[in-house]
């Protein structure tokens, strides 16, 4: 498969999730659809800067993309269903942007690695809802011990730690 064909494919997929995304929180925003509408017209604006230059500032547009949902949820009722799938929804076009950066430029791309790499970003996905599950359920818990919520505090923050430490190996045996 050409990796031009495959580039094409991507950005369309990052351009369609990053669409969705943006325009999710602006469904229900109340007094604050102006904010959120700018955020969410800027975010899919510099999504091209990613997309024409091989990944560089990808961080902008998923800030902005988090900070639309942030506002619009914390002055509305954000349900779990809600949260989780939109910061799944931002782990995966994170994954988009930086699988579309690491093409190379010219070249065949090798049909079984282009399987691997979604069966990778599925998994991505899936874990990235399963921690936002497991982060919403620890805020309903009420623990009865200090030592209790020190263990749960440390392993949340030991599987965030593992995240990126993860992505970063996958990256280098890539």
């Amino acid at each position: 498969m050409s990796s031009a064909y495959l580039r094409l494919t991507l950005a369309a997929f990052a351009i369609a999730a990053a669409t969705a995304l943006a325009v999710y929180p602006m469904l229900d925003a109340g007094r604050l659809q102006q904010l959120i509408d700018v955020l969410g017209a800027a975010a899919l604006l510099l999504l091209l800067v990613p997309l024409l230059w091989r990944g560089r500032a990808a961080w902008l547009p998923l800030f902005l993309l988090g900070a639309e949902y942030v506002i619009a949820e914390s002055f509305g009722h954000a349900d779990a269903v809600s949260i989780i799938a939109y910061s799944a929804g931002l782990i995966v076009l994170f994954e988009l942007l930086f699988w579309l950066a690491e093409l190379p430029p010219a070249a065949a791309v090798d049909t079984t690695a282009i399987g691997r790499r979604l069966f990778l970003l599925a998994l991505t996905g899936i874990a990235a809802a399963s921690l936002a599950l497991i982060g919403l359920l620890t805020t309903s818990l009420r623990l009865s011990s200090t030592l209790a919520a020190l263990a749960l505090g440390t392993l949340a923050a030991a599987a965030l730690l593992a995240i990126p430490l993860l992505l970063v190996r996958q990256r280098q045996r890539s």
